[in-house]
């Protein structure tokens, strides 16, 4: 079990986390591609921004105003979100924090908000109320991490690091809250430091709820080093987000549904196509209750739509549905879905697709 799986059974103890949330976080894990893992903290490029900001400002931390906004985590992270959607990006967020425990050493501020039908992004702030105090690392870090993960220039751990500097380690966290009401079941944060403390967090969720105007309640925690769950301070960030974005649906079939090897047949595949990325909703039937075979889908590499996410679901007795969240790309009239076996590997075969 990795540090974020130990996370999320240790916040079990406030918050329930559903059975099928929990399959399908498993689910997306085992369906990507084979390809480099980005680390949910920051690498080498926010790094090298952190050296090139000290040589304009002259100072042991970034300049105050700096933040990193959206585009700034989608390039670490390789995600080929358009610029044209920059557009649709909501920076003076109207908000409301409360606190939800008595004490607190951060403040909380939503910077940049996004979103489609589909998917939430939001750039959470965590910034501590006592200055020169507080050494903020992410919230699935253990002492032993390296601070130069989520941007700090130091070959230091955080132990080591909050030490030389005589700070007090805390852990920063965060996330939407009313997942149920937005149909949210997984979601993946990204770190990266300002300054020592003060922390820019992404937050991506996958969502079903498709009104253009959405009630988000995102919570920030903050644990000091040492303490356990019960020592978590948490605050609520209220807003109002509302989707700007055009979506378009369409509905491919294939020529023959058959994948070689294999007893299962497709029956369609349904696309969104938003202003972020495109989405792919697959129905297939297969009899395998135990998702035994691994059958996965995805499209050829040439056309260079990377998945951003993705898994099965059974939707009843011998019928699925499988998703895809991919970068945009434009398919046309037709193209090539590719069926593989997410366990060994193996490529079963390609359907060839065409719009009804």
């Amino acid at each position: 079990m990795n540090k974020f799986e130990n996370m999320v059974k240790g916040l079990e103890k406030d918050i329930k986390v559903p059975e099928k949330v929990w399959e399908n976080y498993v689910d997306t894990l085992n369906n990507l591609p084979d390809k480099p893992r980005v680390k949910h903290y920051t690498g080498r490029w926010a790094a090298a921004a952190a050296v090139f900001a000290l040589l304009l400002v002259g100072s042991t931390t970034y300049a105050a105003t700096r933040y990193f906004g959206l585009w700034d985590f989608f390039e670490r992270i390789g995600e080929k979100v358009p610029r044209e959607a920059e557009e649709l990006v909501v920076k003076d967020v109207e908000q409301t924090e409360s606190p939800l425990t008595e004490e607190g050493v951060a403040t909380y501020t939503v910077k940049e908000a996004l979103c489609d039908s589909e998917t939430i992004y939001i750039v959470l702030e965590a910034s501590a109320v006592e200055q020169g105090k507080y050494f903020f690392a992410p919230t699935d870090a253990i002492p032993e991490d390296m601070v130069s993960d989520w941007g700090i220039d130091s070959s230091m751990s955080v132990t080591e690091y909050a030490a030389s500097k005589n700070l007090t380690p805390v852990y920063i966290g965060g996330g939407i809250m009313n997942t149920d009401e937005l149909g949210i079941a997984v979601t993946t944060m990204d770190f990266r430091a300002v300054s020592d403390d003060v922390m820019d967090i992404m937050i991506r969720c996958g969502k079903t709820e498709d009104g253009k105007t959405l009630d988000v309640v995102c919570q920030g925690t903050a644990r000091q080093d040492g303490a356990d769950m019960d020592g978590i301070m948490r605050k609520e960030i209220t807003f109002t987000l509302n989707d700007m974005s055009i979506s378009e649906k369409m509905c491919y079939v294939p020529v023959s549904g058959e994948i070689p090897g294999t007893e299962a047949k497709v029956e369609k595949a349904e696309v969104i196509q938003t202003d972020i990325g495109t989405y792919m909703e697959i129905t297939y039937y297969e009899n395998d209750p135990d998702y035994s075979s691994g059958l996965s889908f995805r499209l050829p590499e040439e056309l260079g739509a990377d998945i951003r996410g993705g898994g099965a679901e059974p939707l009843e007795e011998g019928k699925w549905k499988y998703t895809l969240d991919l970068d945009k790309v434009e398919l046309g009239d037709s193209f090539l879905l590719e069926a593989f076996d997410c366990y060994e590997k193996t490529v079963f075969g390609s359907l060839e697709m065409k719009i009804e």
